[in-house]
This record gives structure tokens, sequence and C-alpha cells, in this order.
């Protein structure tokens, strides 16, 4: 999936953050979300695990402008994001959050690639600061 990448995480937040996008995209397309621009929107970790590895809150943002219940807004998005190899599933919790549930391909490829880099792993270039 990403292997040979230095940093797995970012490149799996950053498909993720791609696919919510594109869902959202399409929405607009299809005349079903009427915003005029998609914000900066935050995908973090849960603070709970039983909410998945990484949720955002993009339902709960879009809503006033969409003159949509944020909860509507958040199924809409769900259900344009193609699962993949990513996402084991979605679940839309409380107002609105969307919480993604990934699959553990990302992390049999980042044991690959922390073997193959051995004690380079996690190492910078940067110079430290004394």
């Amino acid at each position: 999936m990403w292997q040979g990448h230095d940093n797995i995480l970012a490149d799996v937040r950053a498909e993720l953050r791609n696919l919510i996008l594109g869902s959202v995209n399409s929405a607009r397309e299809e005349g079903v979300l009427n915003i005029s621009a998609i914000p900066e929107f935050p995908l973090q970790k849960p603070d709970q695990h039983l909410h998945g590895d990484l949720a955002t809150s993009l339902a709960l943002m879009l809503a006033k402008e969409a003159k949509m219940a944020p909860r509507q807004i958040a199924e809409i998005i769900a259900n344009g994001i193609d699962t993949g190899d990513l996402i084991e599933k979605i679940e839309i919790a409380g107002p609105g959050f969307i919480n993604f549930f990934l699959t553990n391909g990302w992390l049999c490829d980042l044991l690959h690639t922390i073997q193959e880099k051995g004690e380079q792993f996690g190492k910078t270039d940067r110079k430290s600061v004394e």
C-alpha cells in the first residue's frame, strides 16, 4: 500500500483526507450538498478507541452553510467514500462526527518500513538545538 514511504501515518491521513474531499466534491457536483467551499477540517485521533482510528467534525462545520442537519451531511459524506483497502468501516456518532476504523494493512506497511530502515527509522536530518 504505502511501502517505501518514510511517514506512513501522514500518508494514511492524506489518503483519508482525499477520500473525504472527493466525497464532498461529488455531493456538491450532484447538488446534494449546497456549499461554496470546503474549509480546512480536522482529521484526528478520537479520545476514545471505541470511536475509531481517526475522526472528523467536517459535517458539523458545513451544517450552517448547507442548511442541513450535521448528521445528514455526515451520512452523505460517509456514503460517498469508497472504503477500499484503507477503511474497515465508517460510523457516524453524536450530532455528526464521522469515525473511521482503518484496516490493518497500513500497520503491516509500517512494520515493513521499520524493518527495512532498521536503526535509521525515526531519525531526522535536523540538527538538534541546544
